[in-house]
């Protein structure tokens, strides 16, 4: 610890940046600290022309997008990201639903799951109408819950589940979409390194009007993770590099992303470049600033990876289960007969059948997590008429006709029922809603 009213001094030579640093070797006590440091005085005719570094506390987010010279519209696209920062970072891709990525660790390494969140309103936002509510469809993992959030904003999202507990340095997800209707489907993937193949890690969906999307075009953003209260490391860079490409959909083929779209004015405490072999990086915080400079075009010639191999496209088309008709047969006034017929049940499968008098999508009763337990989005999905009310179950579902018997139904009334199968592989709901109407109470007598 310096003595009261110490002068330290250094020299300074050169003419480039230099670092000043002061460590206390050892604290006399604890409870005082290891003293004040009033000001830094700097002498020398260099000074005239010299400029002070500074950094915010917690360093404003980096921003950028992607796209292609040579493709203009694909609804599937691949990234791999790795952290070349000894600091943490999060930095996920942005999507029209919101955000699908990791975090890293100060080692470089994934924390081994993803934030795939779909948003349904900023922060004390009210919920929309059910219909146009997000919603998840599939998981990737029978632990996989079917959860939300509600900090910043408020939404569904999964937890419960670490997808790659190998925590990899370089993280490879794949992202697709398909127009439904009224709605656009998200289908999440991720390459596991282990075993070499793409897995699935979550299908949702999301309002859109009936507004076909053509091109599913990713941003992105590396930020400091934790509140800026908390987390006051704004001299720490952070950097993260990234490649992409974009399925064509008529030929099949894959097309490097070589375009970084992102934008600046004046200095900042922020960049983007690309590097030598043609990743494009992103770094926020520090203590240098930056005049923007709009990069380049990458020169992409590198062959394709193995996770963008004909065979290994084929599995981001895969889904835990697959179903084949559903019906409701033989209805009387207070009951039904289901037949779910499974093209594929999957391993240890079982199913739940949801009912109520109100389609409820996928909305099932379920513990609010923290986060959402202020948030009226997530707690309008648990109200009477916005959650099913009644479940029945089939312990063994096999491939093929699987028959149920509901019972206990009010006679002349529509009923709607979804069902959620769970096998070994992972949960898959039936991706629309279904119905029937019991017969009217028979009248005795003549």
């Amino acid at each position: 610890m310096l003595p009261p009213r110490t002068i330290a001094k250094t020299r300074l030579r050169g003419d480039n940046e230099h670092t000043f640093e002061m460590a206390a070797l050892t604290i006399a006590n604890s409870q005082t600290g290891v003293g004040e440091l009033h000001r830094v005085d700097v002498h020398g005719p260099a000074v005239e022309d010299s400029q002070l570094l500074r950094a915010r506390w917690r360093p404003a987010a980096v921003h950028g997008g992607y796209a292609s010279t040579k493709i203009d519209q694909s609804r599937m696209w691949v990234m791999a990201t790795r952290s070349t920062s000894n600091s943490s970072s999060y930095s996920p891709i942005t999507t029209p639903f919101g955000y699908y990525g990791t975090s890293f660790d100060a080692s470089g390494r994934s924390v081994g799951g993803f934030n795939f969140s779909m948003w349904a309103a900023r922060r004390g936002g009210e919920a929309p109408p059910l219909k146009q509510m997000p919603h998840l469809l599939a998981a990737g993992s029978p632990s996989a819950e079917f959860s939300g959030f509600g900090h910043e904003g408020s939404g569904v999202k999964l937890r419960g589940w670490t997808p790659m507990p190998d925590r990899p340095v370089v993280c490879v997800q794949a992202l697709r979409v398909e127009n439904d209707g009224d709605y656009q489907t998200y289908y999440g993937y991720f390459w596991d390194h282990p075993t070499k193949q793409w897995k699935l890690y979550a299908v949702g969906r999301k309002w859109g009007s009936g507004k076909p999307i053509r091109h599913l075009q990713p941003g992105s953003f590396c930020e400091v993770p934790g509140p800026p209260n908390v987390q006051r490391t704004g001299d720490v860079p952070r950097e993260v590099r990234r490649l992409g490409w974009f399925r064509d959909e008529s030929s099949g083929r894959w097309e490097p992303m070589d375009r970084f779209l992102c934008r600046g004015k004046g200095v900042l405490n922020k960049s983007w470049f690309l590097s030598g072999d043609g990743e494009f990086v992103m770094r926020t915080g520090g203590m240098r600033y930056y005049a923007f400079n709009s990069p380049p075009v990458a020169q992409t010639t590198m062959p394709l990876p193995e996770y963008l191999s004909p065979e290994a496209t084929e599995q981001l088309q895969r889904l835990p289960a697959e179903f084949g008709e559903v019906d409701a047969v033989e209805v009387t006034d207070t009951t039904v007969n289901l037949d779910i017929v499974m093209k594929r049940a999957g391993t240890s499968a079982r199913a739940d059948i949801y009912y109520g008098e109100k389609d409820c999508l996928t909305f099932a009763k379920r513990e609010l997590h923290a986060t959402e337990r202020g948030s009226a989005v997530s707690r309008s999905t648990q109200a009477e008429d916005r959650s099913w009310s009644k479940q029945v179950s089939i312990a063994s579902l096999k491939d093929g006709k699987n028959r149920i018997t509901i019972t206990g139904l009010k006679p002349g009334t529509t009923w709607f029922y979804r069902i959620l199968v769970t096998n070994d592989e992972g949960k898959l709901w039936t991706f629309e809603t279904h119905n029937c109407r019991t017969s009217d109470t028979a009248v005795s007598g003549s």
